[in-house]
């Protein structure tokens, strides 16, 4: 799981990854990314364009697939307990983080809280030219 600090420096970041997508766009992978964020944008964010709320498109999921592949883009994490909440009113199927240790159990996930975003620039980049 990525904390929301990360979306903050791919925010930054977004016209450095635009212009990866937009030179690579005809390539197999390009292709593919296309698609896939096109249904994103137009399937999540654009709802909340719809009702007036700004909203950027966040890269999260490409970089949690980048951490779980590359740990050596991952910089800090941290080890706590959490589960997936199947019965709640307000949150269920989201996940649930123990993040004051009330349980008292052992933790059983890591959370990526900082990323080195110019070795995940440099993934990227390569997953578009090296197909």
């Amino acid at each position: 799981m990525l904390r929301y600090n990360i979306a903050f420096y791919i925010f930054l970041l977004q016209n450095k990854f635009e212009e990866i997508r937009m030179k690579n766009r005809d390539s197999k992978v390009g292709k593919f990314i296309s698609k896939i964020e096109h249904n994103v944008i137009n399937n999540f964010y654009k709802k909340f364009h719809d009702k007036g709320i700004l909203k950027d498109y966040e890269m999260v999921d490409q970089i949690a697939v980048a951490a779980a592949m590359f740990e050596d883009i991952v910089t800090t994490k941290v080890s706590v307990r959490a589960t997936v909440e199947l019965k709640g009113d307000y949150s269920r199927g989201m996940m649930v983080v123990d993040w004051n240790e009330c349980l008292s159990e052992e933790p059983n996930v890591d959370i990526v809280t900082g990323v080195d975003m110019a070795k995940f620039t440099e993934v990227y980049e390569k997953a578009f030219v090296n197909c």
